[in-house]
């Protein structure tokens, strides 16, 4: 601790030859501070007391220790010689100047200060090593001015010692440094600025509100993560997570619906947590949109949401039932998206159906002469060339039965006149033409399961006796075929092209 000044006021009563009867007591008072000028606080003290006989040198010449001394707002009063169990200083001691010397606690003592035999305040020198202090000027004595005798505004802070002024908070501004507590209830009439934190740990707050703002012109950065406020234009809560408002609601726990949820994304309940009840994931999508296995995708439901093919969206939704949907193969390139049939089953479903808009009539077409000749025109579709080229470049499956009804007319095999065999062709939407004259053809994948024409008679056009060809290839649909047995009179043929469409996939 750091040296302090200090004070003391001391009564001595001594016991004359006259006055033999009295004690022979000597009277202190004093106030008790810190080397820093606060009042000490509140609690008993140990007071060494000494006698000496001289200023600097010598032993004490009487010696009292009172452990027990009283220190109210740092006021004390004690008796010397007057302890339980202690002995008075002896009558002789008074005949001579006494020094009294004074040690609180375990501190140095303070400097020796004569005593008379008249009550006199004494005023003390630095000490060396000493914690507290004794101060004159806060003794309780007859004559002193006390606080109700001052007029209001007669003391000033200038008038205080530079301790008090520390102690002194404006009322109408100040700084406090260091820990404040308050042990006791405090109003604050203004706003309460912290740039600190404030812990509220064990306290209730009653009749507290969110300050009312525009959450729009409000800042959101990760120094201002937490902060909430009430958005007086819509009535709601908004919490910063550090980059943007986010709007608080309450929650019932219930799972939200998969159309609610986006595509893909687990669904979580109302409050946003995943739990055991509710399981799944979202499908919720764009209007035009469905939610597949890799997101969302166009739904094939209008010109708006064209799907590239019937086999990518039976890839994305397996479960969609076979119909027309809006294709766009070429991805919004030059060409237009357009309707066409798929098929969600045959063969495990995502075909294009390649359907045509008449059939090959079941007639006599040519009357000079047998001989490879194609008919004069091609097979009318649905679609236009240039739809099903595009729906081409996207697939890479294709196939087609192609009926051939027949009457005199062989298609394929004939037994009684090897010459006439395989005397059927075709020509494909490329223009690309099959061989014949030959059991095989390729590189076509092509196979005949029935040849009901082989007979070369008596068929008359029948289904059962027709000569079925099982084509197997991207370059579907046919558009024209190619005969040698039917440049005769009674050499019919044709084909129910309506019931049997080209699929591509």
């Amino acid at each position: 601790m750091k040296a302090i000044t200090t004070a003391l006021f001391a009564a001595l009563f001594v016991a004359s030859p006259a006055l033999a009867a009295l004690p022979r007591t000597v009277n202190v008072q004093g106030h008790l501070t810190t080397g820093g000028g606060a009042t000490v606080p509140d609690g008993n003290y140990t007071f060494t007391w000494r006698l000496y006989t001289s200023e600097g040198a010598g032993v004490a010449a009487w010696t009292a220790v009172e452990p027990l001394v009283p220190v109210v707002d740092g006021l004390f009063s004690a008796t010397l010689g007057d302890e339980p169990g202690a002995t008075p200083p002896p009558a002789a001691l008074f005949s001579s100047p006494l020094w009294l010397g004074i040690t609180v606690d375990s501190e140095p003592e303070l400097p020796r200060r004569p005593i008379h035999a008249v009550p006199q305040a004494l005023y003390a020198d630095s000490a060396a090593e000493a914690v507290y202090a004794l101060w004159a000027s806060d003794l309780q004595c007859s004559g002193c001015v006390g606080p109700s005798e001052l007029a209001a505004g007669a003391v000033e802070p200038t008038h205080l010692s530079d301790a008090a002024r520390a102690l002194f908070l404006s009322s109408s501004g100040g700084t406090v440094s260091g820990a404040v507590t308050v042990n006791g209830s405090a109003t604050v009439t203004g706003p309460v600025t912290a740039s600190g934190g404030v812990d509220l740990a064990g306290s209730l707050l009653t009749g507290a509100r969110f300050a009312a703002g525009n959450v729009a012109g409000e800042s959101c950065v990760t120094s201002e993560l937490g902060r909430v406020v009430v958005d007086a234009g819509s009535a709601r809560l908004y919490w910063c997570n550090g980059a943007t408002w986010l709007r608080l609601a309450t929650c019932s726990g219930s799972c939200k619906a998969p159309a609610s949820v986006p595509c893909g994304t687990l669904i979580t309940d109302d409050c946003g947590d995943v739990s055991a009840t509710c399981t799944g994931k979202g499908a919720g999508c764009p209007a035009g949109q469905l939610c597949g296995t890799t997101g969302c995708f166009n739904d094939g439901g209008s010109a708006l949401s064209p799907t590239r093919s019937c086999k990518d969206l039976h890839a994305q939704a397996p479960s969609l039932p076979s119909g027309s949907y809006w294709l766009d193969p070429d991805g919004g390139g030059g060409l237009a998206p357009f309707m066409a049939p798929c098929d969600m089953v045959t063969a495990g479903g995502g075909w294009t159906v390649i359907e045509y808009s008449a059939d090959l009539p079941f007639q006599n077409y040519f009357t000079s002469g047998d001989g490879f000749k194609y008919l004069p025109t091609d097979f009318k579709t649905v679609l236009t060339p240039a739809q099903i080229a595009a729906i081409q470049a996207v697939s890479t499956e294709g196939q087609q039965t192609y009926v051939g009804q027949c009457e005199n007319v062989i298609h394929y095999y004939y037994t009684a006149d090897p010459g006439y065999g395989y005397a059927f062709g075709f020509r494909f939407l490329d223009g690309a033409e099959t061989v014949t004259g030959t059991q095989s053809y390729a590189p076509y994948d092509i196979s005949v399961p029935q040849d009901g024409c082989k007979g070369n008679g008596t068929e008359n056009g029948s289904l059962a006796l027709a000569t079925l060809f099982s084509i197997r290839s991207v370059r579907v649909p046919v558009v024209n075929v190619k005969t040698r047995d039917s440049g005769d009179a009674g050499e019919k043929f044709g084909s129910p092209l309506m019931a049997n469409p080209a699929f591509l996939r």
